[in-house]
């Protein structure tokens, strides 16, 4: 996950520890080594508005990926590829991370989607700006969002409001 999130060009990568690894990632290389994934070759996808995707294909072979060679080229046109199909099937994620937020974040952010100010949320909400601000801090700090239409085109995509 670092070195995809540090590049932008497809690595090869091994679960084999090394005493210079810290022990949680020993640990991680363990449980991922359990489940038969042991090497492998990961792409890194910008995908906009700061954001990253990842396509790894993992081997139970611990050496299979160290003597691949790969064209980053080839490797984009695959990404394409496989992005169009998935767009053209209308296929959806299968699990997202759960978002908490308060129902009075979610009700300030659909006011918000609707165009209406703090101020004007205020006042159909009968609360205080103070609070509009505080609720909308939080939900954009929950989705990670640097902005409120951020947060509020971010919280419509995840079908939240």
């Amino acid at each position: 996950m670092r070195n995809a999130r540090d590049q932008l060009e497809a690595f090869a990568w091994s679960n084999k520890a090394s005493l210079k690894m810290s022990k949680e990632r020993r640990n991680f290389y363990g449980e991922a080594g359990e489940f038969g994934i042991r090497s492998g070759i990961t792409i890194p996808i910008k995908t906009g508005f700061g954001r990253r995707a990842m396509l790894t294909l993992a081997s139970d072979d611990a050496d299979f990926a160290m003597g691949q060679a790969f064209n980053p080229a080839l490797a984009a046109s695959a990404i394409a590829q496989l992005h169009s199909k998935l767009e053209v099937l209308g296929a959806k994620p299968t699990h997202h991370t759960p978002i908490r937020m308060k129902s009075d974040e979610l009700t300030c952010l659909r006011w918000s989607a609707e165009g209406k100010s703090m101020k004007a949320i205020a006042i159909i909400e009968n609360t205080t700006y103070s609070n509009v601000a505080f609720f909308l801090r939080n939900a954009k700090a929950a989705l990670g969002a640097t902005s409120l239409p951020q947060a509020t085109a971010m919280a419509k995509e995840f079908g939240l409001i």
